[in-house]
């Protein structure tokens, strides 16, 4: 079972209409804190609120964390806002503090300096 596959399982309602989940294994740690939260605020809410919160999509953009949800509320986007710039210091293939640099393609990733020599 994959990193990605493991968060899921973990937070069925929360990824019940996620239509994209795609981003490297070294940012699944940061991606997993961040679900936990929204989950644990998620909880206290009444379930009609709860039923309104759920993840749309998760990936890589810019060199950094995308994460997008439905509703929420201003702590919930706050924890994201978080972990979308933890990720943009942290290497998306291994997790090492890292930086944004362009690839020799032109794309903008978020890597250590181990990773983006094996680039």
């Amino acid at each position: 079972m994959t990193h990605k596959d493991t968060i899921i399982k973990k937070y069925p309602e929360l990824f019940r209409d996620c239509y994209d989940f795609s981003i490297g294994d070294g940012w699944m740690k940061i991606v997993s804190v961040l679900c936990r939260d929204i989950e644990k605020i998620r909880l206290t809410l009444p379930k009609k609120d709860a039923k309104e919160i759920y993840v749309k999509q998760v990936k890589e953009k810019f060199g950094s964390l995308r994460f997008y949800i439905g509703g929420g509320n201003d702590v919930m986007h706050n924890l994201i806002w978080n972990a979308e710039n933890e990720c943009a210091r942290t290497c998306e293939d291994c997790g090492k503090p890292g930086e944004i640099n362009r690839n020799k393609d032109g794309w903008l990733r978020c890597l250590c300096p181990v990773c983006r020599k094996k680039k």
